[in-house]
């Protein structure tokens, strides 16, 4: 400019929005509550890592256990056949009792094949449930002795699970973070006010400005997002009670199925203990020479077989103990897992 004044305008301006009605602290707490929402769903993932290693757990352990069950029956029945075979030789058994006998011999050596397969693939499943390669669990002895605590009471299972289940925490927190967003739509009801001081240099002029700015929800006052809010905190709360309803049937159908296997644990221990002594009397007879050998083998593998049977039950008695630790989210087997390779370790 020939008049030597500067032809340059430019302009800084800043805003500094102001919410108003707590908008806010009802945001910050919607975020709090979904990102616990978001570490107790983490939990549950965890607790269903710990659940496909317990499952794997009772495999392996069953396998074993029914290994050596099984074996026993079947050195049972050897010692059976091999006394009728010879007694059978001396013209006092006929063939249709020998081969009777035999049959149920291969039908014990075919279980314990059975069992020693299950066992190889039970140790391949805790392998990979674990995260480790197989051959790092080839050379570990597991043994497995569990203490089962009684059946807790309906009610106090239902209160346990329905108030400290990670799931319904989760949800709950989902609820939670659900009315903080509808008090948040609310809210926004209420207009927010932004204050903007503002510079501008005017040709070789300096201007300064305050401006203050809000907008006014005259005509919808927000109705739209506050009827959204709604619905998503409705949504939530018959998502907490439908997990709530089905949490206490998972738990019922647990205790239930403890009781169950309690009972048959009951009867196959009863059976055991009938077995047991009715072996006792005829060995005496045995030796007072009222019966033969042949009896006290026979009476023998019925023993063995009770073992087997009250074996199983117990097995079936850990399964339904682990469903109700899923239903409950609770540890109810107390394992002591003793696993050794050179040297015994004990590990919980």
């Amino acid at each position: 400019s020939s008049s030597g004044i500067s032809p340059w305008i430019f302009g800084l301006g800043v805003n500094f929005p102001i919410e108003t009605a707590g908008k806010r602290r009802f945001r910050t707490e919607e975020a709090r509550h979904r990102a616990e929402a978001a570490h107790l769903r983490v939990a549950c993932d965890a607790w269903h890592i710990r659940t496909a290693v317990r499952e794997a757990f009772l495999d392996l352990a069953e396998a074993q256990e029914s290994a050596a069950l099984e074996e026993a029956v079947a050195v049972a029945c050897e010692a059976l056949c091999a006394a009728m075979e010879r007694q059978r030789a001396a013209g006092e058994f006929s063939r249709f009792d020998l081969t009777e006998a035999q049959v149920d011999l291969h039908r014990a050596r075919l279980a314990v094949s059975d069992s020693q397969a299950r066992r190889t693939v039970a140790r391949a499943r805790l392998a990979a449930a674990m995260g480790l390669p197989t051959l790092a669990l080839e050379h570990i002895d597991f043994r497995f002795e569990a203490g089962l605590p009684d059946a807790p009471e309906a009610s106090d299972a239902r209160r346990t699970a329905l108030t400290g289940r990670a799931d319904v925490l989760a949800a709950l927190k989902d609820y939670e973070a659900s009315q903080s967003a509808l008090q948040l739509a609310i809210a926004g009801q209420y207009p927010d006010l932004q204050i903007g001081p503002g510079y501008e240099f005017d040709q070789d002029d300096n201007k300064w400005s305050l401006g203050a700015s809000l907008s006014l929800p005259v005509f919808h006052q927000n109705q739209g997002a506050i009827s959204k809010a709604l619905a998503q905190r409705e949504a939530s709360a018959a998502e907490v009670l439908a997990l709530q309803s089905r949490i206490a049937g998972e738990v019922d159908q647990a205790l239930a199925a403890v009781r169950a296997a309690e009972g048959r644990g009951a009867a196959a221990a009863a059976l055991l203990a009938a077995t047991a002594q009715r072996l006792t009397v005829i060995e005496s007879l045995q030796k007072a020479g009222e019966v033969t050998m042949l009896d006290v083998l026979a009476a023998r593998a019925e023993v063995a077989g009770a073992k087997r049977d009250e074996g199983t039950v117990r097995m079936e008695r850990r399964r339904a103990f682990g469903k109700l630790e899923d239903a409950l989210q609770r540890p109810a087997i107390l394992p002591e897992t003793l696993w050794s390779q050179k040297s015994t370790v004990t590990s919980n």
